[in-house]
């Protein structure tokens, strides 16, 4: 649906992306840019106008961890399975490729896809052909030091460096056949990456033989630490208290940034209950780790994850903040915020309601947490176009009006 025509969506709940309090206000849209945001816009000649009533506008939000190489390995799922349709207009891929595969994914993936999509280049050149320990056919990232090609992996940036953020290590064990040694080298590449190109990394750090100290001490700002609360070996909190390392702590004092990336299993409530709950530690950014093993079971969708920390107490007003101008802050990238100073920057927004029930809400262990509270994506804005959520879980009534009123706007 391509919105070419003038239009205001009046009464729009607005969740500028920073953390401030929600803002009823009027968004006026012209030729798929912002014409305009503040209350009571005036009736512009020649504007179609869209009740919001009940409905939260921000901006799109951003995935800081997926994986959308499709049909490279069995790891990765489709961009648009988990992007537009979902309320995600941003995906950043987390080490899918590799030096010797980003060519393919970025000719063949990005550039079709709808999304943004941005990467974070895995250190081992060939990225993840398969990536899922005690799956048939399982192949580890880290065979032979020879993968770790710090050379290779810089000519991918600079062959393509808008769509590279940074670079990107899976540090566990069995990620590198049990060898202490060959994964230590994977580690040292990828601070050498780091430091000659200045981009930022991505951490995985799971069932290790690195110590955890020894990779905090190593992360700088903008270095992502992710998977934050999946409490099994390698932990950065305690398995009793829950209380984060005194290392966890000075990372974040530097800016390392702390990600959710969900999973399969990098999710467990009582971490996340003791951490968050009884510490403070909250993630700085919120991230589905979305994949081929997860996707029905526990993560769902990005929406899912934030509805999690809706839960754990976070405000929606941050909740928000942690999907947008948080991650854009993490990238190195221009802030979303939605604001007056927007006007005439292409529209790209997020549109969702928040329902009020009962939801169940997994983890990786299974165990379940009913949710009061659920955010629903319903319609996202980008490049000019309109398009409608569908989710994980049905849209409500309220979703199903808004796309009717919608596709009149667009004259579909």
């Amino acid at each position: 649906m391509i919105l070419d025509r003038f239009v205001i969506l009046r009464g729009v709940r607005l969740l500028d992306g920073s953390g401030a309090p929600v803002q009823l206000c009027d968004i006026a849209l012209r030729g798929g840019r912002i014409h305009e945001v503040g209350p009571n816009l005036p009736s512009y000649e020649g504007a179609e106008e869209v009740r919001m009533d009940g409905c939260y506008v921000s901006p799109g939000w951003m995935d800081l961890h997926t994986h959308v190489f499709e049909r490279y390995g069995v790891f990765s799922v489709p961009p648009g399975d988990i992007g537009l349709s979902t309320g995600v207009t941003t995906l950043v891929d987390a080490g899918s490729a590799g030096a010797l595969s980003f060519p393919d994914f970025a000719e063949r993936v990005i550039a079709m896809a709808r999304e943004n999509v941005l990467a974070y280049v895995n250190i081992a050149s060939p990225g993840i052909t398969h990536g899922h320990a005690g799956r048939p056919g399982f192949v580890a990232d880290h065979v032979h030091r020879s993968l770790h090609d710090v050379d290779l992996a810089e000519g991918v940036l600079s062959k393509y460096a808008s769509l590279v953020v940074g670079w990107k290590a899976r540090l566990s064990a069995v990620l590198a056949n049990n060898d202490a040694d060959i994964e230590a080298h994977a580690f040292q590449r990828l601070l050498s990456l780091r430091d000659r190109t200045r981009l930022p990394m991505m951490v995985h750090h799971i069932k290790s033989t690195i110590p955890a100290d020894d990779v905090l001490q190593n992360l700088q700002e903008r270095d992502v630490y992710t998977h934050l609360y999946h409490g099994i070996e390698s932990s950065i909190f305690d398995p009793l208290t829950g209380a984060p390392s005194p290392q966890a702590v000075a990372a974040r004092e530097r800016g390392v940034v702390f990600d959710v990336g969900h999973g399969s299993g990098a999710f467990r409530w009582r971490i996340a209950e003791m951490a968050c709950g009884e510490h403070g530690f909250w993630p700085d950014t919120i991230s589905s780790d979305l994949h081929q093993y997860n996707a029905l079971w526990p993560v769902r969708d990005l929406a899912t994850t934030m509805s999690k920390f809706l839960h754990l107490g976070v405000s929606l007003e941050k909740v928000i903040a942690m999907v947008t101008d948080n991650v854009a802050a993490a990238l190195g990238r221009e802030s979303p915020v939605l604001s007056k100073a927007s006007a005439g920057r292409m529209a790209e927004l997020t549109v969702f309601t928040l329902d009020e029930g009962s939801y169940e809400l997994p983890d990786a262990d299974g165990e379940i947490r009913i949710g009061d509270r659920r955010i629903t994506p319903m319609a996202t804005v980008k490049d000019g176009e309109i398009h409608p959520c569908y989710g994980f879980y049905s849209r409500s009534n309220a979703a199903d009006t808004l796309a009717i009123e919608l596709q009149k706007v667009t004259g579909r």
